[in-house]
């Protein structure tokens, strides 16, 4: 390997680290300011989280499990889960427009809305 195969090389990676860092900015980079909170496809609850002074819990007892929701000022997150993989649960706190927790055993979508994002022009 030559001097400008390193050099190319170097390029293409500094190329892709910089489309990598533009798409999480401009696609997933707003910050959204409305929790929504569904199961089976119909709207439980929504709050707006920017506006919480003290944490809100939303506790969802349904047909296909158990869910707890912590709502508070920076985000949302699943504490508690009934299903075997608690992936909702390790997947942590979200907080940027247009993210999502998914909860598929028991049926859950907790979705971050607000804010202004281009992932659905980009998506479109």
């Amino acid at each position: 390997m030559n001097r400008w195969d390193k050099l190319l090389t170097i390029t293409i990676i500094v190329l892709a680290l910089i489309s990598l860092a533009a798409f999480e900015i401009f696609a997933f980079g707003q910050s959204g300011d409305t929790v929504v909170i569904s199961v089976d496809g119909q709207v439980q609850a929504s709050y707006n989280f920017r506006a919480l002074d003290v944490p809100k819990e939303y506790v969802c007892k349904t047909e296909y499990g158990y869910n707890k929701v912590i709502i508070d000022s920076r985000g949302a997150y699943v504490s508690e889960s009934s299903c075997k993989d608690q992936t909702e649960v390790k997947q942590g706190r979200i907080y940027k427009a247009n993210t999502s927790l998914v909860c598929l055993p028991n049926r859950l979508v907790v979705l971050i809305v607000g804010g202004r994002s281009d992932a659905d022009i980009v998506s479109y």
